[in-house]
């Protein structure tokens, strides 16, 4: 099992990094479409979860950058 909560994936959203997750992954999947679907097909690849798989390597990503950016990591990058 990978690590959702309940049976519905949604409600993990709103737990971990809120909208933000969503509304990244967006514009990761409009601005790097071609590594989004590589990604995508490599979770389902993997197991049988696929699109969910995908979903928490971008709510890790969201999270991490969010880290980042509270540390100072990437204040300077974000004002250019």
């Amino acid at each position: 099992e990978i690590g959702f909560q309940g049976n519905d994936p949604r409600t993990d959203l709103n737990r971990s990094m809120k909208m933000l997750s969503v509304v990244q992954t967006l514009h990761w999947c409009e601005v790097q479409p071609e590594l989004s679907r590589r990604l995508l097909a490599l979770c389902g690849a993997r197991d049988r979860f696929g699109a969910n798989t995908f979903m928490c390597i971008a709510i890790g990503f969201t999270k991490e950058a969010m880290l980042a950016l509270r540390r100072g990591d990437i204040y300077s990058q974000c004002i250019k």
